[in-house]
């Protein structure tokens, strides 16, 4: 006979059967495909753990946008503490309407195009700054000093575009690799970093905005495999990841305080909490913290694919990672994932995004091929509210408020 303690766990599969998969079609499907309102319904109804159903929601996501009437029903119907907080917390609260967004997003187009100008209110390419570059890959905003700088894959330069002009000012030179893997911008505008290829190592590199002079250089790794770096928000230290082995350097100097190396790691983005405290890493397949006053592991949360961009939210609550098929927004407890599901899987090798100025937008990126879709995809509803179509070849994107 089966034991008495498999009874409540074989009762819960056969719920998550039952209701699941003949609702959603095909079995290999229903994973990925989001929650309809009477799916939670019938979960709630016939006894599925509240557990559970969190774990499905945060999963899944829902197929209908929550309202306080549906919220009301659920609880009636007997629904758990966690799952009514998901609910609550997926109500539209002011969902901002796509003419109302008020930013300007910068793309640089990695052949030769330079840097593109984006007004998402209307979804009209505004300006395109030509720089010295081909590959135009990475950008950083310099809001004290109101200029850009923009790296590239293939070249040996870092390119300064005025935001009034929209031109290209001058040109960062000094130990800049032929490929840049990764750049920091200090909060207070005055130091850049670069994480670049030095055949066959990986560097990093300090520059002075104001003066435009190269700071100080040095090597990180001989394997030439690219790195990735973070900066704290004091501007105080750099960390950095390459190979299994997560640095951390003082940033004035670059002058190397730590290493540390763990078993199974490989080079991926990093991100750094507002508060200084936690390491974000994506790593064997998920995200994990670190504490950056021990650079020891602490918690890891598994994602359905394994991410390839990170950022923290401009709030500071949230770690947002990117794979090929969705992004996921993990709360920096690390308990759970909201999955954020684009109108389609990117064609590029993952998806490129950036929050808006306010926190209540995702601007997401189709890919980096020739005719390219922006989509904005507000984060209470997670659906999308503006299609831009028609960039050409855009290698990543940030969002700077109009003035």
């Amino acid at each position: 006979m089966r034991p008495a303690a498999d009874v409540p766990r074989l009762l819960v599969f056969l719920v998550l059967l039952v209701i699941l998969l003949p609702l959603t079609g095909a079995g290999q499907q229903a994973a990925s495909r989001p929650l309809t309102f009477q799916q939670i319904v019938d979960l709630v109804s016939l006894g599925a753990p509240d557990l559970t159903v969190h774990d499905e929601i945060g999963a899944r996501g829902l197929a209908f946008v929550p309202d306080p009437a549906l919220l009301a029903s659920l609880r009636t119907k007997g629904a758990g503490p966690m799952t009514l907080a998901d609910i609550t917390a997926l109500i539209p609260k002011a969902s901002p309407r796509a003419e109302a967004l008020s930013d300007l997003v910068y793309m640089p187009s990695h052949q030769g195009l330079g840097l593109i100008e984006l007004n998402v209110a209307d979804g009209k390419i505004q300006r395109t700054a030509k720089t010295s570059l081909f590959n135009n890959t990475f950008v950083s905003w310099n809001a004290n000093r109101r200029e850009f700088y923009v790296a590239a894959n293939n070249g040996d330069a870092v390119s300064v575009i005025a935001a009034d002009t929209f031109v290209e000012t001058a040109a960062m030179k000094g130990d800049v690799g032929w490929n840049t893997y990764s750049t920091a911008l200090s909060r207070d505008g005055r130091d850049l970093y670069l994480a670049c290829s030095g055949a066959p190592t990986v560097r990093l590199v300090s520059f002075d905005t104001a003066s435009r002079s190269h700071i100080a250089t040095t090597v990180v790794s001989r394997g030439g495999t690219g790195d990735y770096l973070a900066l704290s928000p004091d501007g105080g230290r750099l960390y950095v990841s390459s190979g299994s082995d997560l640095y951390e350097y003082q940033a004035s100097g670059l002058r190397l305080l730590r290493q540390q190396t763990f078993a199974g790691w490989q080079t991926a983005p990093l991100a750094v909490s507002s508060d200084g405290q936690f390491l974000f890493a994506l790593q064997r397949g998920g995200v994990v913290r670190a504490r950056s006053n021990s650079l020891t592991t602490d918690k890891s949360i598994a994602l359905p694919e394994a991410g390839s961009k990170l950022s923290l939210s401009t709030d500071g609550r949230y770690a947002l990672a990117a794979g090929q098929d969705a992004l996921y927004r993990v709360p920096l407890s690390m308990d759970t994932y909201t999955l954020i599901r684009p109108p389609r899987r990117t064609n590029w090798r993952f998806f490129e995004f950036a929050e808006s100025s306010d926190g209540r937008a995702l601007y997401v990126l189709s890919g980096g091929n020739g005719q390219e879709s922006l989509w904005v995809i507000d984060l209470a509803t997670r659906q999308v509210i503006k299609t831009v179509d028609g960039i050409p070849y855009p290698g990543s994107i940030i969002s700077v408020p109009r003035r």
